[in-house]
């Protein structure tokens, strides 16, 4: 039995490791084979198991997130209509197929030429600069970006748009830059708020600066405002330490209800859950928590790449010293990268693996697992 990544796609497809190494080194040709032979004859196309069914199903859609990330897009159309016509109720699916068509809908020869890029945005999915993470990615394509983009087919399923989006988990994992990434594919009018920007001196201050914030979205919709910290804007009144804060907690509780009726999206941002308080938690709020942890292997490889970016450096083989490093955060990497490079100028030489892997044994990660354990609990 082949050694599985303890990774899940759309709930119940597990990468192989072999698979995951072939994602990682970009051999793309090998990984759609391999794919291929888990949703066709090898795999008895024709089973009827109910878990094995889903399972495949599963694997398309991993295989349709992989082709639209490379950009192959005439692929994924092909199987994103396989499975609109296996399953016709999967509203995920129609949304992405809409979305693949008006894509590749070009006039003529000339326009195809000179417009690549207006119609590579018109699709709106762009997560350049978001390397792995492929199952957030889905999740937030799935619950969050397709139902945006294509609201009158959400509408038609009369599946709800959402009211707004939680991240927690360890802190320096991206969830601020996620933020900001959801906002430009959106093509929204963004405003990203600290625990600082509300604070005020006066009494009842901090409720009116909420009152303003949102209608200020309302007046620029469609719009999201990100919340960093959000813990600190709406602290757990459960625990009984925060009765001075009752009056911004109620505020922000009047303006969430319903934000998505006023072209608002809200996104907040927290290490620990449990510290939001729970009537702001609750569905018709923040209807969706979305766990957001240390970035997997595709992630720490393009991450180092991109701190490599400039300086002088050997070739190297990313993926052997990045595969185990399973506990660095996005600001662990370029530590890590900085002092590997302070290393090689001592020498006067280029960056070597050596380097790196002697800047890893000195620089441990900053996220632990019980630290996991506590933060990713709903």
């Amino acid at each position: 039995m082949e050694e599985k990544v303890e990774k899940r796609i759309g709930g119940n497809f597990t990468i192989p490791k072999k698979l995951a190494g072939l994602i990682s080194k970009n051999k793309q040709s090998l990984a759609l084979q391999y794919l291929d032979k888990i949703v066709g004859s090898d795999y008895e196309l024709f089973r009827m198991d109910e878990g094995f069914i889903e399972y495949r199903r599963a694997a398309i859609q991993f295989k349709i997130d992989l082709l639209i990330e490379w950009k192959r897009y005439s692929e994924a159309l092909a199987w994103t209509c396989l499975e609109c016509e296996i399953n016709p109720g999967n509203v995920f699916a129609q949304a992405m197929k809409k979305r693949l068509k008006g894509l590749l809908l070009m006039e003529d020869l000339e326009r195809r030429r000179h417009e690549t890029k207006e119609h590579e945005r018109a699709f709106a999915i762009d997560w350049e600069g978001v390397a792995g993470m492929r199952e957030l990615k889905l999740t937030l394509e799935s619950d969050l970006i397709l139902p945006l983009l294509e609201p009158e087919l959400y509408e038609q399923y009369k599946v709800p748009l959402p009211n707004g989006i939680l991240f927690y988990g360890p802190p320096g994992c991206g969830k601020t830059f996620i933020a900001n990434k959801l906002a430009s594919m959106l093509n929204r009018f963004y405003m990203e708020l600290k625990p600082s920007d509300l604070a005020s001196i006066y009494v009842h201050g901090t409720q009116e600066k909420i009152g303003n914030t949102f209608r200020e979205a309302e007046e620029n919709a469609p719009s999201v405002i990100f919340f960093d910290e959000l813990d600190a804007f709406i602290p757990n009144r459960g625990e009984g330490l925060y009765h001075s804060y009752s009056s911004e907690v109620n505020e922000f509780l009047v303006q969430l209800n319903d934000c998505s009726k006023r072209g608002i999206l809200v996104i907040g941002a927290t290490n620990y859950l449990s510290r939001v308080d729970a009537a702001v938690r609750r569905p018709g709020r923040f209807d969706k928590k979305i766990y957001v942890g240390p970035p997997d292997q595709d992630a720490r490889i393009e991450a180092v790449r991109n701190c490599m970016k400039g300086r002088p450096v050997e070739k190297m083989d990313y993926y052997d010293i990045l595969a185990p490093k399973e506990l660095y955060s996005y600001a662990d990497l370029e530590l890590v990268v900085n002092e590997a490079a302070r290393s090689a100028l001592r020498m006067r030489a280029p960056i070597s693996a050596d380097h790196l892997i002697t800047a890893f044994k000195d620089i441990p990660p900053s996220i632990k697992k019980e630290m996991i354990r506590e933060m990713s609990k709903e």
